[in-house]
Parts: structure tokens; C-alpha cells; sequence
């Protein structure tokens, strides 16, 4: 009897007291501000610690890199003494992204060979975001005409929190392996959160107890 729940236990794909390093990488999309989509890679890993054979917590880093291009604005631009010209602008925008923050688990079966999982996650988040394109305004209001376009860049730097909930399923590979499908819901706040708006992504990656 004592050789069963021995090998019962250790079948379990999480149990209390396991540490885990654990890598994720998918496809994300954001939504940003003025009806813009961002598609992009992503990238996370964590450190976890199983407080009980259903909750863990843990602390991990993400990196991202969000592209749009060819995106066309119509902004009105005060020139001063009442008068308002229209400019388009017509814009590629790269943003790149760095976070880091804790995570919090609560795992469903976990002494079977399928593990799903609900939780949530808050990281701090800097980013570098990068715009280039062209310009071009009216040669006077409302006229329609628009000068010759012409180029512009301008680079700056933005923080703030990216969270929201998540859930998924771990598959057991081995005694010390899972594999991990991920799902992801992002809200964003400060600096950011003037940049996107929400985003949701799917990821797939390994877990490894130890």
C-alpha cells in the first residue's frame, strides 16, 4: 500500500513545496490608442513556489516588441490666432518592452497528469516607443490642399503596469517536465496605458520542477 501512494504522489504534476522555473513564448495582439493594432512577438519566464498543492507564487520578467505600420491620422493642429489647419499623419510605430513582476496560480487536479489553472499577474513595464513617417497640412482651413508630405521621427519613454487575469493547462511530460499552454488578458496603466489600450495572447512553453 505504502509503494502505491508513494507512486500516487510522485505521478503529480504540481504538489506543495516544488519550485519551478518556467518559460513561455507565443503571439500577441494589442489594441492602442486611436483604433491602432499592435502584432508581436512575446516572450515570459517565472520563478514559482508551490505554497500548497493548488496555489503558487511567483516572479518573472516578460520582453516584447510591438510593430504597426503605414497607421494614417487626420489631426487638427492650432496654429495659432484661431486658426486650425488639418495634418495628416502617416506613421509607423515600433514599441519595445520590458517588465518584471509577480504572478499568482490556482491550479485545478493537481495530482493528475492535467493540471488547468486560473490566476492573475501584475508587472512593471518600461518601454522605448518609436515613430517615424510623414506629414502633410492644409495650405489654409478647410481648403483640402495639402502641402508636399515630409518626414519625422520622434523617440520617447514610457513605464507603467500591464496586468490582468490568466489561465491555462499544464500537460505532465515527466516527474520534473510540463508542458504549458498559456492564455493572457492585458490591461495597461501610467505612461502606457496612453499607447494600448488591452491585448490578449496565447502562449505555449516548458515548466521544470526542481
Amino acid at each position: 500500500m505504502t509503494i502505491l501512494v508513494l507512486a500516487g504522489v510522485a505521478s503529480a504534476a504540481v504538489q506543495k513545496g516544488d519550485t519551478e522555473v518556467e518559460f513561455l513564448g507565443g503571439l500577441l495582439s494589442e489594441s492602442g490608442s486611436g483604433d491602432t493594432d499592435f502584432s508581436s512577438w512575446f516572450a515570459a519566464g517565472d520563478l514559482n513556489y508551490f505554497m500548497s498543492d493548488y496555489l503558487s507564487i511567483g516572479l518573472g520578467g516578460i520582453g516584447s516588441n510591438m510593430q504597426v505600420d503605414g497607421t494614417t491620422r487626420l489631426i487638427p493642429v492650432d496654429t495659432g490666432g484661431g486658426i486650425i489647419l488639418n495634418a495628416i499623419f502617416t506613421e509607423d510605430r515600433d514599441i519595445t518592452i520590458y517588465g518584471i513582476g509577480p504572478n499568482l496560480k490556482l491550479h485545478f487536479n493537481p495530482t493528475g497528469p492535467w493540471v488547468p489553472y486560473v490566476g492573475a499577474q501584475f508587472k512593471w513595464v518600461s518601454a522605448t516607443v518609436d515613430t517615424s513617417g510623414t506629414y502633410s497640412a492644409e495650405t489654409f482651413p478647410g481648403s483640402g490642399i495639402y502641402t508636399t508630405p515630409q518626414p519625422f521621427s520622434e523617440s520617447f519613454d514610457a513605464s507603467g503596469l500591464m496586468w490582468g487575469p490568466l489561465g491555462g493547462v499544464r500537460v505532465q511530460l515527466n516527474d520534473r517536465n510540463d508542458l504549458v499552454v498559456e492564455a493572457q488578458y492585458h490591461m495597461w496603466t501610467g505612461d502606457l496605458g496612453d499607447v494600448l489600450d488591452n491585448g490578449f495572447g496565447i502562449f505555449f512553453g516548458i515548466s521544470h520542477q526542481f
